[in-house]
């Protein structure tokens, strides 16, 4: 069997005028745990779907161990956790993961992977008594079903509170212990940080960042540093401020306005309060969206 688990090769999508997906290439071994990071409508979601077979590529290939999708999903390699798509609310979790298991010819496991995966008291339940939570435990036991070497999440804690969330990774820690190819879609950075080894990121179709986890938080990372100053005074401060920025800070100063953008201020921001002329000082930590933002900037200088 092929060693890479996941194969996209210049993928792209479009749905109307809609250019979700850009000519994307992404590849994942076996034995990865990888978060695929980015805000809503990033392309996530349609990457996935090509990478599973559901949204056929308008441009480019997909593949999952080395073979067309269909054809792993047909062998029970790969376990899906969508967005889309819902269980029968008047139906009983257990006879739903039962009958799931039958046709995998796993009938036998049932037990095993209810205790697995947090289930057991939830088998007897109706999928409409369920709190979000529960749900997505229960999603997670249908996914796992057949037990297979690539399992994809889509969103996985999306609706959960901080408690359920908690719950859920330390579920998937577990999962992660086996060996097995994990591949998540998520829009917390905290998410990709606490799990994934290597986090891709994207941003309006494109991959914008693909490495460890820990080097794409410390590119992604930045401060704010904004201040209200005249004129007269820019030139004293911009040299007081030389002795404390680092190479990769960017500063600009227009209109009576001072910005400054990098990765720790802290130092810069102690200058700037110290000097009389500066007004309306503000030091605040980058949104998700404008680690995003500045990401796609680095991409493309």
């Amino acid at each position: 069997m092929a060693e890479t688990a996941l194969t996209l090769r210049g993928v792209h999508k479009s749905f109307g005028t809609t250019h979700a997906v850009r000519g994307i290439d992404v590849e994942i071994g076996r034995g990865e745990i990888v978060a695929l990071l980015g805000p809503n409508g990033s392309g996530k979601t349609t990457s996935l779907d090509m990478a599973l077979g559901l949204t056929r590529p308008d441009e480019g290939t997909a593949a999952l161990f080395g073979a067309p999708p269909a054809e792993a999903i047909n062998r029970n390699l790969v376990g899906v956790m969508l967005q889309s798509g819902s269980l029968l609310r008047d139906d009983r979790v257990g006879r739903i993961l039962t009958m799931l298991a039958r046709i995998a010819g796993v009938a036998d496991t049932v037990p095993a992977l209810a205790k697995r995966t947090r289930i057991e008291d939830l088998l007897g339940r109706y999928v409409r008594q369920l709190s979000g939570g529960e749900l997505q435990r229960v999603r997670l036991a249908i996914a796992l079903v057949g037990d297979p070497e690539l399992l994809i999440l889509d969103e996985p804690t999306a609706g959960m509170d901080p408690g359920a969330r908690r719950e859920f990774w330390e579920l998937m820690r577990t999962e992660a212990d086996t060996g097995r190819t994990i591949v998540f879609a998520t829009h917390h950075l905290n998410e990709a940080e606490l799990f994934a080894p290597r986090t891709i990121v994207m941003h309006e179709g494109r991959v914008v960042a693909d490495g460890q986890t820990s080097e794409v938080r410390a590119l992604a990372a930045s401060q704010h540093l904004t201040a209200a100053l005249d004129a007269e005074d820019w030139p004293g401060l911009r040299a007081e401020l030389a002795a404390v920025l680092g190479q990769s800070d960017a500063i600009d100063y227009a209109r009576g306005q001072l910005t400054i953008t990098g990765a720790d201020l802290r130092k810069a921001a102690i200058v700037v309060l110290s000097h009389e002329a500066a007004r309306a000082v503000e030091l605040k930590n980058s949104t998700l969206d404008d680690s995003f933002a500045l990401l796609t900037t680095a991409k493309s200088a």
